[in-house]
């Protein structure tokens, strides 16, 4: 019976020596990913930061240095605008303001003398919000 119990006593310990170990594994392993992130981020930002601004004439034009890769910088415009919470809010607007917002943002509310569905206006908003998330988000800002 001794034995017995000594046997049960080392398989509780070993199971959580093993419980121990796997949660130490994927907190480091968790670390290292948020690590890497934040390295990314900052690389991101640098290269965005790294702007060659030149005046010509009065007008302002900023050009990007050739080395800030194009996603970085959509990255970046995109965090700016959250584009989630956006999203929610064009599913949640309605007929009315689904249209004005289709209108001030070039899409056709009308197809055929016809008004277009709800959810078609919302889905070509969905659309509009990938490519040009600053200007929809100011339109929905505007008639909210």
């Amino acid at each position: 019976m001794q034995n017995f119990q000594d046997c049960l006593t080392i398989i509780i310990v070993v199971l959580f020596n093993l419980a121990t170990a796997m949660i130490a594994l994927d907190l480091s392993i968790t670390l290292v990913q948020l690590w890497n992130r934040i390295a990314d981020t900052d690389s991101c930002l640098l290269e965005v930061n790294n702007v060659n601004t030149f005046r010509h004439e009065g007008i302002n034009d900023t050009m990007l240095s050739p080395n800030a890769p194009v996603d970085c910088i959509t990255k970046t415009i995109r965090d700016e605008v959250d584009v989630e919470s956006l999203a929610l809010l064009i599913q949640k607007l309605p007929q009315k303001r689904a249209r004005t917002a289709a209108r001030r943002m070039g899409i056709s509310d009308k197809v055929n003398g016809k008004y277009q569905k709800l959810g078609i206006l919302r889905m070509k908003l969905q659309e509009a919000l990938k490519s040009q998330p600053q200007k929809v988000k100011e339109v929905i800002h505007q008639i909210c």
